[in-house]
């Protein structure tokens, strides 16, 4: 075997793996304390953005792990595109958090809210999603 469809084999056994259930659980319980903490922190704090960086990390691993496992058949479902855009999305997210709070911005720390509140809730529907899948 090629050492390409040695990586593809064990991509596939990963992704259907008991440690890639946990996995997806722990993504999970990052995506809550993420949503969690948005609506307790006026403010994003270094924990809140740590938290965002590690679950950005674990989504794009995930989506690299069924890239490599499925080859080019990745791109034949929708759900794939909706992967890729909640990581975007996720990627502009920490670059508006990196930039800290301006003093006085009510509207713009409520439109930071309305949008982590919006791709957490995408995100933490796609892993249920995905865990009643497997």
């Amino acid at each position: 075997l090629s050492r390409h469809e040695l990586l593809r084999g064990a991509a596939n056994r990963l992704l259907y793996s008991r440690f890639y259930t946990y996995y997806y659980v722990m993504m999970f319980v990052l995506g809550l304390v993420s949503l969690i903490t948005a609506f307790i922190e006026s403010c994003p704090s270094l924990f809140f953005i740590i938290i965002e960086s590690l679950l950005c990390l674990c989504m794009m691993m995930e989506i690299i792990t069924r890239i490599i496992a499925m080859q080019w058949s990745f791109l034949q479902s929708w759900w794939n595109y909706f992967d890729i855009l909640i990581v975007l999305f996720c990627g502009i997210t920490l670059i508006l958090l990196s930039k800290g709070c301006s003093i006085g911005s009510n509207s713009e720390e409520l439109i930071n809210t309305i949008l982590l509140v919006i791709r957490n809730a995408a995100q933490i529907f796609r892993l249920l999603a995905t865990l009643r899948k497997n």
